[in-house]
């Protein structure tokens, strides 16, 4: 939509606060793109993804419903290492005792407290 303006100062202070959102917009995101350079800032958000995967992975949601939201790394292994348990073939209890223990240890670093 055109707009139209009454004399040519009203314009130049449009395009004034234009230019001058259009620098501000452009520092802050050179400023995240500076932040995502940084390792630091890199690895939180790759632990936030992975807690977010792990805690929507369905048998995880289903033992933290059961503990209402206190889950720790060990309740995920001990539980997977009992559902493991119950299987038939030897491979399908390796492989779901192996995935409990590693989806155990990244709960208990996601819910570890930061050290750092």
């Amino acid at each position: 939509m055109a707009t139209t303006y009454p004399d040519l100062a009203s314009f130049r202070r449009a395009r004034d606060l234009a230019r001058s959102d259009r620098d501000a917009h452009a520092a802050s995101i050179k400023h995240r793109w500076g932040m995502l350079h940084q390792r630091s800032v890199r690895g939180a958000l790759f632990r936030d993804a992975v807690g977010d995967l792990v805690r929507g992975w369905k048998p995880v949601r289903r033992v933290m419903d059961l503990a209402h939201g206190r889950v720790n790394g060990e309740l995920i292994t001990a539980v997977g290492e009992l559902f493991a348990s119950t299987r038939s073939s030897w491979l399908k209890r390796v492989m779901y005792g192996g995935m409990s223990r590693i989806v155990g240890h990244l709960i208990g670093r996601l819910t570890a407290p930061d050290r750092s």
